[in-house]
């Protein structure tokens, strides 16, 4: 995790209210965590949390238990002699509330991190840090829903990285989605004698809120987000970052530029779509490089002439997803201020039902000079995202360029809605990303680019279908069909995802939006400046 350089502002809607939710843009961290306080103001807290690796011994001399919560804690002890340390989150009343949290972190070096950390090595998805972080949203829902107004924070035996992850965990955990005129609850005040960095304080500040971003903007109504609407926000965000550009290409731009597969897609909309370039130049670059992020932005899916059915239809407005994740990384970019460029496409459009939608059997030109038959115009997002991945190559000589959407229902099927199914042409960059999603804890898994699969997308009358007829490897062919749109000699990543959980997760004490993606390409980031 990088260090924040810059702080937001909140956002207001064309319509008055709140484009975004009462806490987005504000700074969780900076704001109810006092560090080191003093023992005066630390013996005016309501309760403790502990945050400890090797609980058993730390809490025997820290605190004095009694009755039920010594019993439950000697229990506890006497299980953990025989077994190596497990996971705890429990709640015990010694001279005040009191919540301790350990994480079982077997064969994980103190200390590691997305330099060393590696799925193969510990045969598990997740990454010490990440385990912290999602343990911290445990005890943050009990001190939320104690109606605590200051808690005290420990820290025991954590590094740097991990005390980090815990504070990412306070972000993303104090996050709320909300409109309506109710009242958000108040928030607790946390003081620490810890001696934390202010670098990990912001830096768990920059993630939190660049993860929280892409949550706001999946969580908006459709109605509050149509094209116009999000790349006018875009630009108002990142006007407060000297080194970002914004440039937007509206229908006409398009048309003129040749991005007819983008320009089919949002035809039959009351708002064209828009194409989004936010541009980040460093002050003084260190290095040549120059990476690409394009995100599949369709603001609603009504799966367009081939309409979905209302169960497939209802959750439709996450189908930005990928363009909400490329935003978050955009700002965590403009945050920690790397030494290289980034050039960050949102690709928007609304795949609306009109007299002049697109049709199945039209053959359209992209705007490489590929001709592309439409088999089913519910494939839409991988046409918005093929004409802005041939406009990023076309605009610098890259040196990586990632695609990220929520492109197929096929892929949920093999890895789920928690894992981020990704391909690659090039070896490196796959298992970068893979250790990425490990270090981070927004996990990936890698399919392959089985060429064979091409055939599926064999069209008698254009270059290619823009999907398979067929029912088999649905999330391969997708990937197959992007790769038609990659310049030979580009590594390129491919990252297929969902974006959306029904219930809360992890550190997410909120359903909805999850930010799933932002985690894993900020490490993918840091790994980049690293090397």
């Amino acid at each position: 995790m990088a260090t924040s350089k810059q702080s937001g502002k909140a956002m207001k809607s064309k319509k008055g209210s709140s484009a975004v939710s009462k806490w987005m843009g504000k700074i969780a961290i900076d704001t109810h965590l006092k560090v080191a306080a003093s023992q005066k103001e630390l013996g005016q807290c309501d309760a403790v949390v502990l945050f400890a690796r090797g609980a058993k011994k730390t809490l025997s001399a820290a605190f004095s238990l009694s009755g039920w919560s010594k019993k439950k804690w000697d229990e506890y002890v006497k299980a953990a002699k025989s077994s190596s340390p497990s996971d705890l989150a429990v709640e015990l009343m010694a001279e005040k509330p009191t919540f301790v949290v350990q994480v079982n972190t077997p064969g994980a070096a103190k200390g590691s991190g997305p330099k060393g950390a590696s799925a193969k090595a510990s045969g598990e998805f997740q990454s010490p840090q990440s385990k912290w972080r999602d343990a911290a949203g445990k005890w943050l829902s009990w001190c939320l829903r104690s109606g605590f107004s200051k808690v005290e924070l420990r820290f025991n035996g954590l590094d740097e990285q991990e005390i980090q992850a815990v504070l990412v965990g306070i972000e993303l955990g104090y996050y709320r989605f909300c409109i309506s005129n109710a009242p958000i609850g108040s928030r607790p005040e946390f003081l620490t004698s810890s001696k934390i960095k202010k670098e990990t304080l912001a830096g768990a500040q920059t993630l939190g809120q660049s993860v929280n971003w892409a949550r706001e903007l999946v969580n908006l109504p459709p109605a509050d987000l149509e094209p116009e609407s999000y790349a006018s926000l875009c630009k108002k965000w990142f006007k407060q970052y000297p080194q970002i550009k914004v440039d937007v290409w509206d229908d006409a731009k398009l048309a003129k530029q040749g991005c007819n597969l983008h320009l089919a897609v949002g035809q039959a909309a009351p708002q064209g779509p828009r194409l989004v370039k936010i541009s980040y130049r460093p002050e003084k670059k260190k290095s040549k490089k120059t990476f690409a992020f394009v995100g599949k932005g369709i603001t609603f899916d009504s799966g367009g002439l081939d309409i979905k059915p209302a169960a497939g239809m209802r959750y439709m407005k996450k189908d930005m997803g990928g363009s909400a994740a490329v935003f978050g990384l955009a700002n965590y970019v403009a945050r920690t201020q790397p030494k290289q460029s980034y050039d960050f496409y949102l690709a928007i459009a609304e795949n609306a039902i009109a007299s002049n939608a697109f049709h199945p059997s039209d053959i359209i030109t992209g705007h490489n000079g590929k001709t592309v038959e439409i088999h089913n115009t519910d494939a839409e997002g991988r046409l918005v995202l093929a004409d802005a991945m041939s406009v990023a190559q076309k605009s610098a000589d890259l040196d990586g360029l990632v695609d990220v959407g929520t492109l197929t229902g096929a892929m949920r099927v093999a890895v789920g809605l928690d894992i981020i199914g990704i391909c690659s042409n090039a070896g490196k960059l796959g298992a970068a990303a893979m250790r990425a999603g490990y270090a981070s804890g927004d996990p990936s898994w890698q399919l392959p680019l089985f060429p064979a699969y091409n055939a599926m997308l064999r069209s008698d009358f254009a270059d290619v279908l823009n999907c398979s007829p067929g029912r088999y490897a649905g999330g391969i062919t997708a990937a197959l069909f992007l790769q038609h749109f990659v310049e030979d000699g580009v590594p390129w990543l491919h990252m297929d995802m969902n974006a959306y959980a029904h219930s809360p997760s992890g550190a997410c004490l909120q359903g909805g939006g999850n930010g799933q993606g932002v985690q894993m390409l900020a490490a993918l980031v840091d790994s980049w400046c690293e090397a």
